[in-house]
């Protein structure tokens, strides 16, 4: 097998050069419209063996007079027949003799030089006081080459590198570095060169391939269940297909013609034990803001409040929006219907399934379909942003999400009383976008993080979303940043593609906190992100949608499902 590698493509180039000097096999994928499979394959991508590499060359492409690099490579281990080898290979009769794996630096040059010869290992440099010089003293004139089959090596008279006869056109230089690399005679047509049988035959043996490019299958009992190492893909037992973990409580097979199901619930993490996470990580109680910020300490109903004014970035000395974080303390989180019931609850409601996966942000539907970094459910009025997720009804929800939704409630309106009291009391100048009524949400989405994953850096300012914005967090701590967006920043001003951000308040977010948001323009003139840090997170965002500005075809099914039951009255949050 010979693969062609752009000589624009260091960083592969490089690779390879390593792994030829190396020895160290390569794992081979091919896909579907793949050209130079030997057999037809049926998958989008498909994996052939090991494959260790032998040769590495320089061509010249004759039409634009541009090098590349040519690699050549033999299967690792040959002991046993491959799944993609044509069947008129499998009836050869004799295996011709290989040549000795392995490669050795001249002690006295430094070239790398191949092991050709049956009498042992010479140096091939030409350059080299020492080449042709075998240990045992062995004449010139008995040598001969390990393999049965072996192309001839020559030497270049210009720069004494040694290359292979590879085509049957005749010999050439392969030395990148050497003004006649790659010429042939002028009668010699360069684009139609023919690899020679010599070349094409010569096999070498190699040691075993260390491990097995199947990888071992995960043990769901092994930790918590939501660790790194619980995110990880896995090949099929039973069709041999790669699969993503797609939801939150099982591995299930992506190969629509196969059911194989893993079952992996992750197991309830304490109180104790999201506590015990936070004692270590104490880098996250570090609060950081940009200058231009004003900040307001309040006390709300028991909760400790910080409050951020948003400078507004298109009206010098005004505000465009506040952020507020109502920190939770052992006893709000203690409280019945609290944070820690429902963070039992959720995990119950997660492992048991509850539809919580993670959705197609890129490409869906296709072969380079690329999932979120988290997983998700929706409640309410369907909310559309980058990632589409079905809604459910709010009638439908379980209790743990209507008691969220009603202290979101509660957080949200303190929000607006709070922001309008300080633009009052003078702390900043409110901006003419600011609104200073609260809209109620009709919408809730469920976001459950596993160890390492986390939200890029992103708004929530689609057209159709109220001026409000609230989030309860369970579990695991995090680190919440906000970031102007990259237009304010000068060097994208002048026309580069700067992604540079000027980062203007980061803060922690611990079990039971909410975050609230208030302002639309908070999401026109700043991203936010969260950075996770723990095992296990949840986060319950609520939203309005505003049903007006939606399709008018789902108009009514959002109206429907964003209503909010009578009976959720009896978990309303006074905030105590």
């Amino acid at each position: 097998m010979s693969v062609r590698v752009n000589e624009t493509r260091n960083c592969i180039v490089n690779q390879c050069k390593e792994a030829f000097k190396r020895g160290v096999p390569v794992a081979v994928i091919i896909g579907r419209k793949c050209t130079l499979a030997p057999v037809q394959v049926l998958y989008n991508y498909n994996v052939l063996d090991w494959f260790t590499i032998t040769d590495l060359w320089i061509e010249k492409d004759g039409q634009n007079d541009i090098f590349f690099w040519k690699i050549r490579l033999e299967r690792t281990d040959r002991t046993t027949p491959s799944w993609c080898q044509p069947d008129d290979a499998l009836t050869q009769t004799v295996e011709p003799r290989p040549f000795p794996h392995g490669k050795l630096d001249c002690v006295h040059c430094g070239v790398l030089s191949m092991y050709s010869f049956a009498q042992g290992w010479a140096c091939l440099n030409g350059n080299c006081k020492q080449h042709f010089t075998l240990a045992d003293g062995t004449s010139l004139t008995d040598l001969s080459y390990a393999g049965h089959s072996a192309t001839i090596i020559a030497w270049c008279s210009e720069c004494k590198h040694a290359s292979k006869t590879i085509f049957v056109e005749g010999w050439t230089c392969y030395n990148r570095g050497c003004s006649k690399a790659f010429e042939f005679p002028a009668e010699v047509d360069m684009g139609a060169l023919t690899y020679s049988a010599a070349f094409l035959s010569e096999r070498t043996t190699f040691p075993t391939p260390p491990d097995s490019l199947v990888p071992p299958m995960p043990n769901p009992s092994d930790g918590c269940g939501t660790e790194k190492a619980a995110r990880i893909s896995i090949v099929c037992p039973r069709c041999r297909g790669c699969s993503r973990r797609v939801y939150w409580n099982r591995w299930s097979c992506d190969n629509k013609e196969c059911n194989y199901i893993l079952p992996a619930a992750p197991r309830p993490l304490s109180i104790e034990d999201i506590r015990a996470e936070t004692t270590k990580r104490k880098s996250l109680l570090q609060v950081k803001k940009n200058d231009s910020l004003v900040q307001r300490d309040l006390m709300i109903c028991g909760h400790k409040v910080e409050q951020y004014f948003l400078p507004d970035m298109e009206a010098k000395g005004q505000c465009c929006g506040t952020v507020l974080i109502f920190r939770a303390t052992d006893a709000i989180n203690k409280t019945r219907n609290g944070p820690n019931h429902l963070w039992m609850d959720i995990q119950e409601a997660a492992a048991r399934g509850d539809d919580f996966k993670r959705n197609a942000v890129k490409c869906p539907g296709t072969s380079s379909e690329i999932l979120t970094r988290n997983f998700q459910r929706n409640w309410g009025a369907p909310y559309k942003f980058v990632v589409a997720v079905n809604s459910t009804s709010f009638k439908e929800a379980p209790p743990y999400v209507m008691q969220a939704l009603k202290r979101m409630q509660w957080a949200g309106r303190q929000s607006v009383q709070a922001s309008n009291d300080g633009f009052e009391q003078g702390h900043a100048l409110k901006s003419a976008s600011m609104d200073t009524k609260f809209v109620d949400f009709n919408e809730l989405l469920t976001i459950g993080y596993m160890e390492d994953d986390a939200i890029s850096y992103h708004d929530d300012g689609e057209d159709t979303l109220g001026p409000t914005v609230a989030t309860l967090s369970l579990g695991s701590s995090a680190r919440m940043l906000f970031a102007e967006k990259t237009k304010y920043n000068p060097k994208t001003k002048k026309g580069t593609r700067s992604t540079a951000r000027n980062q203007v308040l980061a803060f922690p977010v611990h079990h039971g906190d909410m975050v609230v948001m208030h302002g639309a323009q908070v999401h026109q003139q700043f991203d936010h992100k969260v950075e996770p840090s723990g095992k296990r997170r949840f986060a319950l965002t609520c939203r309005n949608i505003i049903i007006s500005k939606i399709d008018e075809d789902q108009q009514e099914d959002a109206m429907s499902k964003g209503e909010i039951p009578v009976d959720a009255g009896q978990w309303t949050y006074d905030g105590y």
